[in-house]
């Protein structure tokens, strides 16, 4: 989805466009691209959680 946002706004830009319509697909690449780090960084805590508690298992055993 925030490829094909961001596609469409390359496209606006290069072409004839609407300024209303370029600002608001703008607003919402922007939301995607923030909503999409926070989930990446939510990932990537939860491995190194799951992978500290794995190592704890093994040290404990």
């Amino acid at each position: 989805m925030t490829k094909q946002l961001m596609q469409k706004r390359r496209e606006l830009t290069h072409g004839e466009s609407d300024s209303v319509e370029y600002s608001i697909l703008c607003k919402l690449t922007r939301g995607k691209v923030k909503k999409d780090v926070e989930q990446f960084k939510q990932e990537r805590l939860l491995k190194a959680a799951e992978e500290v508690q794995t190592r704890l298992a093994l040290v404990q055993d």
